[in-house]
């Protein structure tokens, strides 16, 4: 969900096009985009701060991750809610201000949401392409912190979870705790790997050693030049891979994870 604003962005000026189309009267637009900007803007805080309601335990332990997390689905649905309801509140106001048919007001509001909810429904398509080069994929070697050199398909018989991170990345230093809660309770069938994308770091690999070493990342730890990122097609860090005992890919997460969604692949997937 971490383009969720710019979808919200994209309604608001598919709302704007619209309402320019089908209503002339300048005050009418005016009353209106002033409202449709205030649910625009209360509704991207509720999807922001929600984490704190629903996982205020973790945003308290690691305050850091609420810049960098959101709520989710729910959160979603309930800027969402929220936005509507100041529409609709605004529509029952407009009709004695500024009387328009309601056509006319109804039709931006209709099209604007309508846009917003392809976009999300539509978001998996491109955040999560399909797997092109899986069987090669799998088989890159890639050196490891220790010196040895580890393939994806090696885990296979186990969950494995696959981070991608760099330490020039703030996200990735704010969910570095939950990834290290998530280690100290790993279960026998979950294994937890972290992908240093080399080819990025303005620091020699020495430094990522020491930096590796000083922030207590004690499960496994590889090096990518560039290779196994594009062929997961990982544009953004941190990024998250998740396969399941077979070696498929079955879930991506950009952005910062938090130890409930990592908890939640065991449960999922492990058990």
């Amino acid at each position: 969900m971490t383009l969720t604003p710019l979808y919200f962005l994209a309604g608001y000026f598919v709302f704007r096009l619209a309402t320019l189309a089908l209503v002339k009267e300048k005050l009418v637009r005016r009353f209106w985009d002033l409202r449709i900007g205030f649910a625009l803007l209360a509704g991207l805080i509720l999807w922001k701060i929600t984490p704190l309601f629903i996982r205020w335990n973790t945003v308290f332990d690691n305050p850091l991750l609420l810049l960098y997390m959101n709520g989710g689905l729910a959160a979603v649905l309930g800027g969402l809610v929220m936005g509507l309801t100041i529409a609709a509140l605004s529509l029952w106001q407009a009709r004695k201000a500024h009387p328009v048919a309601r056509w006319r007001l109804l039709t931006p509001i209709s099209v604007a949401s309508a846009f917003v909810l392809v976009l999300l429904a539509a978001e998996p398509y491109w955040t999560n392409p399909v797997q092109l080069t899986g069987s090669e994929a799998a088989q890159m070697l890639l050196p490891a912190s220790d010196g040895t050199k580890t393939a994806v398909v090696e885990a296979r018989g186990q969950v494995l979870v696959v981070n991608f991170w760099a330490t020039w990345c703030p996200p990735c230093k704010a969910e570095l705790p939950e990834l290290q809660d998530f280690a100290k309770r790993l279960p026998a069938k979950v294994a937890l790997w972290s992908v240093d994308l080399t080819a990025t770091e303005t620091i020699g690999q020495s430094a990522v050693l020491a930096y590796i070493k000083n922030h207590g990342m004690t499960w496994k730890q590889l090096f990518d030049e560039g290779a196994l990122q594009k062929a997961y097609s990982v544009t953004v860090v941190p990024t998250t891979l998740v396969f399941d005992p077979s070696g498929r890919l079955v879930e991506r997460r950009v952005g910062a994870v938090d130890l409930s969604w990592l908890q939640g692949l065991v449960h999922r997937y492990a058990d």
